[in-house]
């Protein structure tokens, strides 16, 4: 039984529509008609255009259990995407959707965050907590493998991420299946999906940035504390930054602008979405915090209220961003912010010197902020 009543949200590439108006595709072996599919070749990440099954489009405003190809005659039951051509899960309208923003300049390390993030809760939070987190269908697989997994799995630095205007992969959401077991023995399940998108992205004109705005549920924001004067001064650097301070104070006000823009929201108003802001790279600093900071152990999840586990990191990182930026950057959050709080954490665990040489990532405390936007959206309340 499939549900009539709301629209549906394709978890690979945030298009709506109704029900009926999902395609269909032939999976017959025999068919002779199949054709190269664009499409689906751009949202899986194939350099070629690959030929699948032949695409059925119904043209009935009413709901189908399957169309009959025009070519082999078969009954087609598959339902794709009428956007990308992806394969729609069996629940889908069943089981509840979200998508979180990755808001960050270059070199705040989004990539690799994600990859540590993921691979976090699959190997350690996530078995603590009763909670399961795996790729959605097949081009998250292919995606996930192909430009994640290899920091793990290979030991491998990642490559930062290109724009969405040059990489078709940017333009899609990168999908996940959580499904967590709550308190009373039953199990929740919440799509997930992920926009690891480049810092020209917010800079640019972009038609992609456009798309998903409307459909965004929480922000990861990204900061590299090496963009920070005084941290830099701290830590002895000498290269030029990624970043300078100055844009970087401007960064929650492009944020803000940028839901302005797409009339999300008056310029009076405050951004409601909840917002992570998340120091990135915190190894570097480590050395420097006093020994009993709570940046510098971490965080047991098991039993209790989320939100309030981490409220002692938050009060930390917003008083070290008041003593290194200044209080400037603190009123900005609170002035055009509805619900944020501050995190800080490293997703490898020391810098990486040597691109080529091997790279053992210890993660910590990257998972916080995600939890931490799960729990604002009430889908981790129930959980043990």
């Amino acid at each position: 039984m499939f549900p009539f009543a709301k629209k549906w949200l394709c978890p690979f590439c945030c298009e709506s529509f109704a029900p009926h108006e999902a395609y269909f595709r032939c999976t017959f072996s025999g068919c002779l008609g199949r054709i190269p599919d664009t499409p689906y070749s751009r949202v899986s990440g194939s350099k070629d255009v690959l030929r699948m099954g032949r695409v059925l489009i119904p043209g009935k405003k009413r709901m189908l259990s399957g169309m009959y190809c025009d070519s082999c005659k078969q009954l087609a039951t598959l339902r794709i995407c009428p956007r990308c051509h992806s394969e729609l899960p069996q629940d889908i309208g069943q089981v509840d959707q979200y998508f979180f923003l990755l808001f960050g300049s270059k070199g705040s390390g989004k990539t690799h965050y994600l990859a540590s993030l993921i691979t976090q809760l699959q190997r350690e939070v996530g078995p603590r907590m009763k909670m399961t987190v795996r790729p959605l269908g097949e081009p998250a697989r292919l995606r996930w493998n192909k430009t994640y997994a290899s920091l793990f799995e290979q030991q491998k630095a990642l490559a930062a991420t290109k724009s969405a205007e040059t990489d078709p992969l940017g333009q899609y959401p990168l999908s996940f299946r959580f499904t967590l077991e709550q308190r009373n023995g039953a199990k929740k399940t919440v799509n997930v999906g992920f926009f690891d998108t480049s810092g020209a992205d917010f800079t640019s004109d972009s038609a992609v940035l456009k798309r998903y705005m409307h459909q965004v549920h929480g922000i990861l924001f990204l900061i590299d504390p090496c963009s920070i004067t005084t941290v830099r001064d701290m830590l002895g650097q000498q290269s030029s930054p990624t970043m300078t301070q100055a844009a970087l104070e401007e960064y929650p006000l492009l944020l803000k602008d940028t839901f302005v823009s797409e009339r999300i929201l008056r310029p009076s108003e405050k951004v409601k979405i909840p917002v992570a802001l998340t120091l990135t790279k915190m190894d570097l600093v480590w050395p420097h915090l006093y020994s009993g900071s709570p940046l510098l152990r971490p965080v047991t999840y098991s039993g209790g209220d989320i939100a309030k586990r981490l409220q002692s990191i938050s009060t930390e990182v917003s008083s070290l961003l008041a003593s290194w930026i200044g209080p400037q950057f603190t009123q900005t959050m609170r002035s055009e912010f509805h619900t944020y709080a501050y995190f800080g954490g490293s997703a490898l665990g020391k810098p990486v010197e040597d691109p080529y040489k091997p790279v053992i990532a210890n993660p910590l405390h990257v998972e916080d902020p995600l939890l931490w936007l799960l729990s604002q959206l009430h889908i981790l309340k129930d959980t043990k």
